[in-house]
């Protein structure tokens, strides 16, 4: 009987086995085949605190981050987003008062500038070959415009408490200039190349 039943185990459990190894088998062969799953490529993550108030937003690529940010008592606003050829700002803060955005590729740079109590104000722009910049400052006052290139200057000028007053245009070969000046006065023409020089002054 023992035998019997030893025979019967032996009957029920080898196929068993035999099946179990076999498949155990194609699944690590199949496994081994399949692709092995990418790493993460993406980070996205928010906060959100208060009293009284953070809020944040982060999200991530390979190539990119997007970044906003809220914070106040009182007051702080940021946007920003980076490739990996630009990037693109903005800020505004106040207590009181910050705003400035700035714009950035491989080639070429534009930002703008507000700032108070009490004020400046800026923009500029910036490629490989030129540059442009407007200033403005108060308290009081200051007014600067500047356009460059490779080979020439454009200035204008403007400044008080008081007075003066000036342009002046410049390249590689002359140079042609006005001043005003008071408190009290002076007013200057000069045109100036290579090979001579023409004043005219007024004092």
């Amino acid at each position: 009987m023992s035998l019997f039943l030893s025979f019967a185990i032996w009957c029920i459990v080898t196929p068993l086995a035999t099946s179990f190894s076999s498949s155990l088998t194609t699944s690590r062969l199949v496994s081994s085949l399949l692709p092995t799953p990418s790493p993460s490529l993406s980070t996205f993550s928010i906060m959100f605190t208060t009293s009284a108030s953070t809020f944040s937003v982060m999200f991530t690529t390979s190539s990119s981050t997007f970044t906003a940010m809220f914070t106040t008592s009182s007051s702080t606003f940021t946007v920003m987003f980076t490739t990996s050829s630009s990037t693109f700002s903005i800020m505004f803060t106040t207590s009181a008062s910050t705003f400035s955005v700035m714009f950035t590729t491989s080639s070429s740079t534009f930002t703008a500038m507000f700032t108070t109590s009490s004020s400046t104000f800026t923009v500029m722009f910036t490629t490989s070959s030129s540059t442009f910049s407007v200033m403005f400052t108060t308290s009081s006052s200051t007014f600067t415009a500047m356009f460059t290139t490779s080979s020439s200057t454009f200035t204008v000028m403007f400044t008080t408490s008081s007075s003066t007053f000036s342009i002046m245009f410049t390249t590689s070969a002359s140079t042609f200039s006005v001043m005003f000046t008071t408190s009290s006065s002076t007013f200057t023409v000069m045109f100036t190349t290579s090979s001579s020089t023409f004043t005219v002054m007024f004092t």
